[in-house]
């Protein structure tokens, strides 16, 4: 809209109450943001036109507004809260020691967040990218393989019975991971509607499941202890528009954008015309689901992966302030903790026995006792998959020729609740005995 067409609107109160074109919206909400985010000491973030601040206001309160707030049909435990001795002062998922330490020095490092997805335009599922984008990051760290690690929103949006487009409940979400599992994404790619239930033939079978699930108290300590402690959480929190606007450059806090001043003499204008639309911008758009991968004490933040596809944030992650979970954001609202089982799998070796002095090619074998996905290592080799299905029962693997001298087999066992166990099993290779070159 032209500086001439706003002059006649605020002649004209008719045309005063036209809402503003779409693409000026968009300009406008911008606008302000960045004005507010100027005049706040606290705020060191970039706004920007991501592709959720373009979408018409009912479609970015969809997309913010996946919570329902319907009470969870699961009876919680009571909240966890946890304390972690001396926890480390920044701890990120996407970059962790691969023993569990947060910040071990010298520690190998992996990955045990999947990337980003979108929940696309039309559909307000975020609650079930957040349970799949924890039971992802589950699988990565109770063994899985990176490359396995794609699991189906679609089967919890349509599946679950936990909710659909228009919202949903994420402790209901996560009694059916815990209960029935998602399959791999293949099996039933995202449609970005509510679908009928129809993944493809056999998916029972390829399901991962979780342990359990524990809601996590909305404490920065019992938070941060619980991510230390059981990797990825869901949380959610209350979405704004500058929120929707959020492009990285810094963390996250919540300016009001609708009370900024002013910059020149259009913008007052503007403002004087269309209160109605600036008065919406510190006004809630809904309750959003995330997955919280991670923190840094020293920029006092937590990290997130959210589901607006890349443009939103740092290449789909983001940076929140603690400070948020004071004000009306709220962040870290029901924020959820997926648990391994107490036990996992009893996994045993019957042959060969411990010490054992083996000749020729040399076989191992034991038992299983539920199905699971079962790995050795012979000696300080990487890890290999005995069978590409799980093992249930009695299983058993050829080593062939093996060198004179004293061997060690490790094995490793998860099943589909992501519990494990570990043995493993020492045997000695006799060195064969010397052929008679005289013959009889």
């Amino acid at each position: 809209m032209s500086a001439a067409a706003l002059v006649v609107a605020a002649a004209s109160p008719a045309l005063a109450r036209l809402p503003l074109p779409e693409d000026v919206q968009a300009d406008q909400r911008l606008t302000a943001i960045q004005h507010a985010i100027e005049d706040d000491a606290a705020a060191n973030w970039s706004a920007g036109l991501t592709s959720v601040a373009l979408l018409p206001y009912a479609a970015r309160r969809l997309l913010a507004g996946g919570e329902d707030g319907a009470a969870p049909r699961v009876g919680l435990l009571r909240p966890v809260r946890l304390a972690v001795a001396a926890p480390p002062a920044r701890l990120d998922w996407r970059h962790h020691a691969d023993n569990g330490g947060g910040s071990a020095p010298g520690s190998s490092r992996r990955n045990f967040v999947t990337p980003p997805k979108s929940q696309g335009r039309v559909c307000g599922s975020c609650w079930a990218f957040a349970v799949t984008g924890a039971l992802e990051s589950y699988f990565l760290r109770t063994g899985g393989a990176e490359s396995e690690a794609d699991f189906s929103e679609q089967a919890v949006l349509s599946c679950s019975g936990a909710g659909g487009c228009k919202g949903g409940n994420r402790p209901d979400a996560s009694e059916y991971l815990r209960s029935v599992g998602a399959p791999p994404d293949e099996d039933f790619p995202y449609e970005e509607r509510e679908a009928p239930c129809s993944p493809a033939e056999g998916w029972e079978q390829r399901v991962q499941r979780i342990g359990g699930f524990r809601s996590v108290s909305r404490k920065l300590a019992d938070i941060k202890g619980a991510l230390y402690r059981y990797g990825p959480l869901t949380t959610r929190l209350t979405v704004y528009e500058d929120f929707v606007h959020f492009k990285g450059g810094g963390v996250y806090v919540h300016v009001p954008a609708g009370a900024a001043a002013a910059k020149n003499p259009v913008d007052r204008l503007v403002r004087q015309v269309f209160k109605d639309f600036f008065r919406k911008l510190d006004q809630p758009l809904g309750r959003h689901a995330v997955l919280i991968i991670g923190y840094d004490d020293d920029e006092k933040a937590f990290i997130i992966k959210n589901s607006w596809d890349p443009t939103w944030g740092e290449d789909g992650y983001g940076r929140v302030a603690y400070s948020q979970m004071r004000n009306s954001v709220r962040f870290g609202e029901e924020t959820l903790a997926f648990t391994t089982p107490e036990e996992g799998p009893e996994l045993t070796v019957a042959a060969p026995e411990d010490g054992e002095a083996v000749g020729g090619p040399v076989k191992v074998s034991g038992a299983v006792s539920k199905p699971s996905d079962l790995e050795f290592k012979l000696g300080d080799a990487p890890y290999e998959r005995i069978s590409e299905t799980r093992v249930d029962g009695d299983w058993s693997l050829d080593l062939g020729e093996l060198s004179p001298g004293r061997h060690e087999i490790s094995l490793r066992a998860r099943d589909d609740t992501g519990g494990r166990s570990e043995t493993s099993r020492r045997f000695v290779v006799e060195t064969p005995p010397a052929a008679d070159e005289t013959g009889p």
